[in-house]
């Protein structure tokens, strides 16, 4: 993103929030969600953005691995008092009520 555009998809939702006048904790866990714990008092807040950011992968993208040793997953559950098993749980809980979500999705049609 930097290299095609100059600035990356964090910077601009940051900015973005900025702009709407959105609460600073919640600026800074969108502009530090790759490195939560740039974020300073917001880090816990960055990180469980961070983790949403890695569920929503795992669940778009079949192949994607919630891998425990990947040093950027791991420092945002150990923010937030979470362990790689915990993660997995809830992304199994969302695939089991998935169905569910996408017929509710249907239905706003």
């Amino acid at each position: 993103e930097n290299a095609q555009y100059g600035c990356d998809h964090a910077g601009v939702g940051a900015a973005l929030l900025e702009r709407w006048k959105l609460p600073a904790a919640i600026v800074m866990a969108v502009r530090f969600h790759h490195q939560p714990s740039a974020a300073g008092e917001s880090a816990p807040l960055a990180a469980c953005v961070c983790l949403g950011n890695f569920l929503s992968r795992a669940l778009d993208q079949p192949s994607f691995i919630l891998d425990p040793a990947n040093h950027g997953l791991q420092s945002a559950l150990q923010l937030v008092n979470l362990t790689a098993t915990d993660l997995d749980d809830q992304l199994n809980r969302i695939r089991q009520n998935w169905e569910f979500v996408q017929k509710l999705c249907e239905l706003r049609k």
